[in-house]
């Protein structure tokens, strides 16, 4: 069984592909709080999820989760870069 076919790790995935498809909906979408936030799930899931195929998308007929909530929010929500001075 691989980590991710862990039960544990299934609900993990479950509950980040959750919150980040929610992030952009939350009050504070867009301030630095939120931002590492959103970040910090993405880099979850990132480590989390193996990698999908060419052949999985079309076996889902659609986008993978690795497709919309890490490369497409990585992309939509860059990462701030950061401030001289401010940690």
């Amino acid at each position: 069984m691989s980590a991710l076919g862990h039960p544990a790790n299934i609900q993990r995935k479950d509950y980040l592909t959750t919150a980040i498809s929610a992030a952009p909906h939350e009050p504070d979408a867009g301030s630095l709080q939120w931002s590492e936030r959103l970040h910090a799930l993405i880099d979850e899931l990132d480590a989390l999820e193996p990698a999908f195929t060419a052949y999985d998308r079309l076996r889902f007929n659609s986008p993978t989760s690795r497709d919309t909530c890490i490369r497409g929010m990585r992309t939509r929500f860059p990462r701030p870069t950061p401030t001289p001075g401010r940690r």
